[in-house]
């Protein structure tokens, strides 16, 4: 039983790795400059519990109409009482009368089903400025990068928290970008270590 899952996980894994594929997404910045965001996908699995509904026999009261018989005593000759008699008087009401089967349709156990969802983290961008084509691999250097508008903002993951925006005061690693139809201007730097890597602008 323990080499069978053993398996299965090696097997899942082995899927995993080769559903990890890179989706590209292209974003008009102008009409020179086109970015292309790179991700990096790959399937996800996990086990869900779901409920397991069916029709099951029950048993309910059946009602009806009843009859009770409620006696007291009448006399004629209050206080004396030597001349009484038994008066009866029927009481009608609703009561069960018997049973009846019907079917019921409700959750009747759990399973665990197992499914799978996409993942994607951004890792680069490609930026096509006039037919010249660049990349910036900001993964690979440990930054995060966020772009608005023709800004392309990204800090750095080891010394920030890697969220593609940048905390003036806050000591952090970021790098601002401006993406232009002439080039891409570096406009803010601070590396707070030597020991952090710069952002480099590839040729493509």
């Amino acid at each position: 039983m323990v080499i069978s899952k053993l398996k299965l996980i090696l097997i899942m894994l082995v899927f995993t790795i080769l559903l990890t594929i890179s989706l590209i997404s292209a974003i008009v910045v102008d009409g020179n400059v086109t970015v292309n965001e790179i991700k990096d996908c790959y399937t996800e699995f996990y086990d869900e519990t779901e409920d397991i509904f069916d029709y099951v026999a029950r048993e309910r009261d059946v009602y009806g109409s009843c009859i009770y018989y409620l006696n007291t005593t009448k006399c004629n000759d209050e206080p004396f009482n030597t001349s009484c008699y038994i008066n009866t008087t029927e009481k009608g009401f609703q009561c069960a009368i018997g049973k009846e089967s019907y079917q019921n349709y409700e959750k009747v156990s759990e399973q665990i089903v197992q499914k799978n969802k996409t993942v994607c983290t951004k890792k680069a961008y490609t930026i096509d400025i006039a037919g010249s084509g660049k990349k910036i691999d900001f993964a690979k250097s440990g930054y995060y990068c966020n772009l608005e508008g023709n800004i392309l903002t990204c800090d750095s993951v080891h010394d920030g928290d890697g969220n593609g925006v940048c905390h003036p005061g806050g000591g952090e690693t970021c790098i601002k970008f401006e993406l232009t139809s002439q080039g891409i201007n570096t406009i803010h730097k601070r590396i707070g270590s030597v020991a952090l890597k710069d952002i480099e602008i590839e040729d493509v």
